[in-house]
């Protein structure tokens, strides 16, 4: 039957109960023609007489409403269903219980919506109001029950409360308030069995309600994923499968399928109560199978206490607590804990660990994606549970990008259980221009560095990939000339494959011209990054790879070679990176393991590095830590360090000296086959500067700086000639003040002068170290 029929029918049979409450008999037309000892209207007053123990809180609404109403509209209507010749008692019965059926499917929804988006808010989601279509309110509560079923109590807003689960950062309990209660003897206690959809929307707060206590004990306890106390409907899973996003291509993720059992269907009352029974340990903790916890046992373990007590609201209230408190800590679900109303059988109390179900995934603020490619980036499909772990690492990658921020809320979905996942982005093209300059040159190619080049997100029409390509020079593209060329595509797995081509050369004279130094480096590598899962912090990665490179280096006399040492280095690599926060601010820590396994001669290596070797191991650890101070001050410390197992070719050795080491020295002062720097840097808070030219506001920063370092040569001593000393090891210290300042993402600058503290006099005493990128 129509939606419209079954509103007509509930809004005719009210009409009929109000006016035969208030003893209008004699004001309906039809009375007196004498016609209300017709067989048809005798059954549809009674039916009517009957409605309000089982329609649900809008047609009671109506009923109130109706009366305001005039007999001529109950005649009216009464003639239109004559029209519709719905003039069979059994076919307005079905009517009334279809209407009825929907209301309760709609109360137990709201009340569900209602606890996932509160849990949502504690857990950092926010959720989207529900419309005025899917307002969350509670059905009428009316009389229940005999007192061995349980209800939950309605509190606030009308919405009866549920205590939820939710994994969090602090691994504390974010529960909402709960208060349960024993209903009071009613005469329809036999009913209840056989209508439990009826009576989980008629609930009596707990000031309402005598409390039994001692009147019954928890003999066992049974833990489900699903309310078990009442048939289930099952659910139409080729639908939803075949409403899902069909995805598939380059960069598409592998679907997110945990295994979860499968359970039997409880077609009936009597299946369900015979499937309840047979989970049942008298004495005991039993478990359906798919609870939403990593730790069963430990679960059982914090309940088993409660079995044997006296059963009264205040025990459900903290039966449900302690659930809520461990089940957070053990899941990365959302999960709500509840009590549903039922019947003790021997004893047995049901408590439901209910985890949320993701109904339809909707796209909302994209301008420059599609809305199936952010549908496709999602590895949750409709009917998973809504894990909040995969759904954050998704969202990670999809912002990995900087031309795109997306955000997630939740909204009621269409089935009881469900949630609806929003996702708001706010993006722009995806093509980036930019030009910058800096002095981090030498004096051999000149201090100047210029560099222009583009990026282009989402390359290729691949969500996730990426083109770069730059080009550098010194003063002159003579002097030196770079390009590189690097390209980043997603896996199926959400790992990445980036590759990189580099090309660079140089001519550089010395001595007034007499000799001029060559060079040209050809570079080329492979790289796999893939995101680490399970216990590790969100972000982490592991990242392994191939290089090549081609190092060749010539000095010439008149154009002829004096020396020349070309390399050929074929090495692997594998690293990690981990990032994580704490009370204290945020911590980074890299490490990467190189080793070259020599396909090479000796020869080659030891021309241009005395004693180097083409097989070589080498160790890089960085680590990062930022402290958040009062009044917006930041304290910064970082640690660069390297280790290598024998000397090494300049490529490979670290940077000790200039502006991104130890600053108040230039770039070409040292380089060493190991060592390390240690950066010390304090920030002021950003000061917003006005920039009227730009009609806009920038960003100043400040910063004061110490920074030490120090270098180890493997094999014979070394002359360092800027430094002019002879050994195997040299130390660099230094303090200093710097300025960073920024224009949203189009402008930013950076100038640091460091004064160094050691080192000979032939050295300036102090080094400006700047920076300008221009970007569009």
């Amino acid at each position: 039957m129509m939606k419209t029929d079954r509103t007509k029918l509930a809004a005719a049979a009210d009409e009929l109960m109000a006016t035969f409450s208030r003893d209008q008999l004699s004001a309906v037309p039809t009375a007196r023609s004498g016609r209300w000892v017709d067989p048809w209207l005798f059954s549809l007053v009674v039916l009517g007489c009957g409605i309000g123990a089982a329609v649900p809180a809008r047609a009671q609404e109506m009923s109130r409403t109706s009366s305001s109403q005039d007999s001529q509209q109950i005649t009216q209507a009464l003639e239109q269903l004559r029209r519709q010749k719905l003039n069979d008692a059994n076919v307005l019965q079905t009517s009334i219980d279809r209407l009825g059926q929907d209301q309760r499917e709609i109360d137990s929804l709201r009340r569900t919506v209602a606890a996932l988006q509160q849990q949502l808010r504690e857990h950092g989601i926010t959720p989207v109001e529900a419309t005025n279509g899917a307002a969350l309110s509670a059905g009428n509560t009316n009389g229940m029950a005999a007192g061995a079923v349980l209800a939950p109590a309605a509190v606030q807003d009308g919405v009866p409360s549920s205590t939820v689960a939710a994994p969090s950062a602090t691994r504390a309990a974010r529960m909402l308030p709960s208060d349960l209660a024993v209903s009071p003897p009613s005469q329809r206690a036999s009913t209840i069995a056989s209508e439990p959809a009826a009576a989980s929307t008629e609930q009596l707060s707990a000031s309402s309600m005598p409390v039994l206590a001692g009147a019954r004990e928890i003999g066992s306890i049974t833990l489900a994923s699903r309310d078990i106390t009442r048939p289930q409907p099952s659910s139409d899973e080729a639908a939803k499968e075949a409403a899902q996003e069909q995805c598939g291509g380059i960069g598409i993720p592998s679907r997110a399928t945990p295994s979860r059992p499968k359970l039997p269907a409880l077609s009936s009352q009597a299946v369900a109560d015979s499937y309840r029974q047979s989970l049942v340990q008298p004495g005991n903790i039993s478990a359906e199978p798919g609870i939403p916890t990593t730790d069963l046992e430990g679960l059982e373990a914090k309940l088993r206490p409660f079995i044997g007590q006296p059963l009264d609201s205040s025990l459900i209230q903290k039966i449900t607590r302690v659930a809520t408190q461990y089940v957070s800590a053990q899941t990365d679900n959302l999960v709500n804990v509840y009590v549903p109303p039922q019947q003790l059988q021997n004893g047995n109390l049901v408590v439901v660990f209910a985890a949320a179900k993701l109904g339809q995934i909707r796209t909302e603020g994209q301008k420059h994606i599609s809305s199936h490619d952010l549908k496709c980036q999602i590895r949750l499909r409709p009917g998973d549970n809504v894990d909040l772990k995969t759904l954050t690492d998704d969202l990670t990658f999809l912002n990995t990008s900087p031309w795109r921020q997306v955000s997630s809320s939740f909204t009621p979905g269409a089935e009881p259980g469900d949630a609806d996942l929003v996702l708001q982005t706010v993006d722009r093209y995806p093509l980036r221009v930019y030009g910058s300059w800096d002095n981090t040159g030498t004096s051999l190619t000149g201090l100047n560095r210029w560099r222009t080049g583009v990026n282009w997100g989402d390359a290729f029409g691949i969500v996730g990939s990426r083109l770069d390509y730059s080009f550098a020079m010194g003063n002159t593209p003579r002097e030196l000339m770079e390009h590189t060329l690097q390209y980043t595509m997603p896996t199926s797995y959400r790992d990445t494959l980036t590759f990189t081509g580099n090309y660079s050369s140089s001519n550089a004279a010395i001595e007034d011209g007499t000799f001029n130094v060559k060079g040209k480096n050809i570079q080329a590598s492979a790289q796999w990054t893939h995101l680490l899962g399970g216990p590790a912090a969100a972000g982490s990665q592991f990242t392994s790879g191939f290089e090549y490179k081609h190092v060749g280096n010539s000095l010439l006399f008149n154009n002829l070679a004096v020396t020349n040492a070309a390399p050929n280095l074929y090495q692997f690599y594998a690293g990690v990176q981990v990032p994580w926060t704490d009370r204290f601010g945020s911590n980074l820590l890299n490490a990467r393991f190189t080793f070259a396994p020599g396909f090479n001669s000796d020869d080659s290596f030891n021309a241009a590095r005395p004693g180097a070797e083409s097989d070589y191991r080498r160790l890089n650890l960085t680590y990062d830590r930022y402290f958040n101070l009062p009044a917006g001050f930041v304290l910064h410390g970082r640690f660069n360090g390297q280790w290598a197992n024998g000397p090494i070719i300049s490529s490979e050795q670290l940077q000790i000296s200039g502006a991104a080491a130890v600053r108040g020295y230039r770039e070409d002062v040292m380089t060493a086959d190991a060592g390390y720097v240690i950066n010390l840097e304090a920030f002021t808070p950003p000061v917003s500067v006005p920039v009227p030219w730009l009609n806009s506001n920038g960003q100043l920063q400040g910063v004061l700086f110490y920074d030490y370092g120090q270098g180890f040569q493997r094999g014979d001593p070394q002359m360092n000639v800027s430094l002019k000393e002879t050994g195997n090891r040299f130390t660099l210290a230094s303090v200093g003040v710097g300025a960073r300042f920024s224009i949203n993402q189009n402008v930013s600058l950076k100038a640091d002068i460091g004064w160094r503290l050691r080192g000979p006099s032939s050295l300036p005493s102090y080094v400006v170290h700047g920076s300008v990128v221009i970007a569009y």
